[in-house]
């Protein structure tokens, strides 16, 4: 079959002048320049095919690399924002227990007061009514105590009011 493709090919040659002639030469001179160029081509593409085939392994394990990397920062940000509520919740609580303290050492302050003013006043009624400087825990008539007792708790009753 190739053989007559010659000879018909040939039949067509003759046929046509030189110029048809010398036009398909150069074409064929120029298809064979084409092909040895991608021949030659070829040949350093499979040259260079090793080296890309080990810079494309490098990649696929780099990515997945990256990939886990990527999780596992995932999860350390879910963390940090786990923490971070427990630590808004902390700073809440803390607030909560300072302000509370605050209020305590208000309050103690007052009472620290209110003895003192309590303490002078039993050291006035001690120095005022003399006789009943022994203690006011030493019986007395059940009268004069329960008068002295009486002003002695209004005092400090008005002292407390006027502390707090």
């Amino acid at each position: 079959m190739e053989r007559s493709k010659v000879i018909d090919r040939l039949d067509e040659l003759d046929r046509l002048g030189a110029s048809v002639i010398v036009k398909l030469l150069e074409s064929i001179f120029s298809n064979e320049a084409k092909v040895k160029r991608l021949d030659e081509e070829i040949t350093r593409t499979k040259a260079v095919a090793p080296y890309v085939d080990k810079k494309r392994e490098r990649f696929l394990t780099l990515n997945n690399e990256i990939q886990k990397l990527d999780r596992e920062i995932g999860g350390l940000n879910r963390e940090i924002t786990s923490i971070e509520a427990q630590v808004h919740q902390k700073n809440t609580e803390l607030t909560r227990l300072t302000s509370q303290y605050n209020q305590a050492q208000l309050s103690m302050r007052r009472e620290q007061s209110a003895h003192k003013v309590a303490s002078g006043v039993d050291e006035i009624m001690d120095k005022a009514v003399p006789s009943q400087s022994d203690g006011w825990s030493t019986p007395v008539s059940c009268r004069t105590r329960k008068i002295s007792w009486s002003a002695l708790q209004l005092m400090r009753t008005m002292m407390h009011s006027f502390w707090i």
